[in-house]
């Protein structure tokens, strides 16, 4: 298996639609928020400038976003002038390594033997919820070393 390029990677290797005259945003920090927004089920333009802005910490842990985050009408643009082709191969090819990836590691439908899913996953940041089966301390602990929190529940029968 060849080595896992990251979707921040990938991004760069667009081709800028733009004239260098009209860009005050690169296009890797555009198309990132678009990537982002759609896989958290902002799909509007104006969602995803409001995603953006909200998670702004976030976002800038990627790319420096020096002057601060585009509009919603710029985000419409720059997506319109891209090479569609070109946007949905990238994530394509993305999706696929991705899923090679974890399939490489023999990652399996029970937390208990499979906590190195938790490996793969950028977790900073994030809530993690669980039932009672993802509660083991292995798995806890390696939910906090990667600066996440948790979240379990137990039910009176588990």
């Amino acid at each position: 298996m060849s080595s896992y390029t990251p979707m921040v990677v990938r991004i760069k290797s667009l081709t800028e639609p733009r004239s260098e005259d009209h860009v005050t945003y690169p296009l890797p920090e555009v198309i990132f928020i678009v990537y982002v927004s759609i896989l958290s089920g902002y799909t509007t333009w104006q969602g995803m400038e409001r995603f953006a802005k909200y998670n702004h910490r976030w976002f800038r842990m990627f790319f420096p976003y020096q002057f601060a985050f585009p509009s919603h009408y710029t985000i419409a643009t720059v997506c319109k002038l891209l090479d569609p082709e070109a946007f949905t191969q990238l994530f394509v090819d993305w999706v696929s390594d991705t899923l090679s990836v974890i399939n490489a590691r023999k990652i399996g439908p029970h937390p208990e033997k499979n906590d190195n899913v938790l490996d793969v996953l950028f977790l900073e940041g994030a809530l993690i919820t669980s039932d009672a089966m993802g509660c083991q301390k292995n798995i806890c602990k390696k939910i906090i070393e990667k600066k996440a929190d948790y979240l379990g529940q137990a039910t009176h029968f588990e």
